[in-house]
């Protein structure tokens, strides 16, 4: 057995070639264990057994410090992109759309499907890009809104890519950008925070993108609805106020299907200030946004069905 050869020798004899090796052993072992068993380990018992120590020890050094890189390697987000570590995101791009193309025109474009975000891409100087973000509900309607590619909208071809978060994150901070420079919109359907960035027909913002104060004219519009909401869940909410089941209006889209949205009524402008205290209140698990609006709005929405 070399092994054994190589440790003790032939009947217990120590060969020649191990002196040295046996007083560096032995001098670790003398200045302490650690430092002792590094260099015998390393140097005496590794070329005593032919280089088997060597291979242990270098050996394990060498594998620890590749695994550690690899672990920090696997840890480092530098790499992936947020779909890689949350998965795809139901986002679309459309471009080629008139400059002078509203949410609406999307809505209409896409009739049939639910979209949960409409934003409208923006220059820096405000004014639109000929562009939109849209995000769905899930990654079949993200397919069925790809399979419009090339679709017109008035005389214009439109085009329609798969977006990402970053490109619908960074649509959202140019809206803003240009909501303080006093003009943009942002609206979609029951879900994501959509609607006018103003919050309804009245209030927004000033030429001076200053918040204007909002005026209550006897109309609240409500928002992030349950699509399965119905109107007694609507006076429900509004438990204790004055409203009636022919004082509530669903809004829809073309196909039948509701958008999340309802307006409410009431016989005064007191009213409807005093309800929106509701603002914030829950429908079941959702929360519900309420925005002071206009009768001017509610003939805006049933048209665009």
């Amino acid at each position: 057995m070399g092994g054994v050869q190589g440790v003790g020798g032939v009947n217990g004899q120590v060969p020649q070639q191990m002196a040295p090796q046996q007083g560096i052993m032995s001098q670790g072992m003398g200045q302490g264990m650690g430092q002792g068993m590094g260099q015998g380990m390393g140097q005496g018992m590794g070329q005593g057994m032919g280089g088997v120590g060597v291979g242990v020890g270098h050996g394990n050094v060498q594998g620890a410090g590749m695994m550690g890189g690899g672990a920090m390697s696997t840890m480092s987000m530098g790499d992936y992109s947020l779909e890689d570590v949350l998965g795809p995101f139901p986002c679309v791009r459309l471009r080629g759309l008139p400059f002078e193309a509203t949410i609406d025109d999307v809505l209409r474009f896409f009739q049939g499907l639910v979209p949960l975000d409409v934003v409208m891409v923006t220059r820096a100087d405000g004014r639109g890009a000929g562009e939109a973000i849209v995000v769905l509900p899930n990654l079949m309607e993200m397919q069925m809104a790809l399979s419009r590619d090339k679709q017109h909208m008035g005389r214009r071809y439109i085009e329609i890519f798969q977006s990402k978060r970053m490109d619908y994150y960074s649509a959202v901070v140019g809206q803003l950008q240009s909501q303080n420079m006093g003009g943009m919109q942002r609206q979609g359907g029951g879900g994501m925070g959509h609607g006018s960035m103003g919050g309804g027909g009245a209030g927004g913002l000033g030429p001076d993108g200053m918040a204007m104060p909002v005026v209550h004219t006897g109309v609240i519009r409500m928002r992030g609805l349950p699509f399965s909401a119905t109107k007694q869940d609507v006076l429900n909410f509004f438990q204790g106020m004055p409203v009636t089941e022919d004082t509530i209006q669903f809004v829809v889209r073309g196909d039948g299907r509701v958008t999340g949205e309802a307006f409410v009524s009431f016989s005064s402008p007191a009213e409807s200030e005093a309800a929106m205290s509701r603002n914030g209140n829950h429908m079941g698990t959702r929360y519900v946004e309420l925005f002071a609006s206009t009768p001017e709005e509610i003939v805006r929405h049933m048209n665009r069905t």
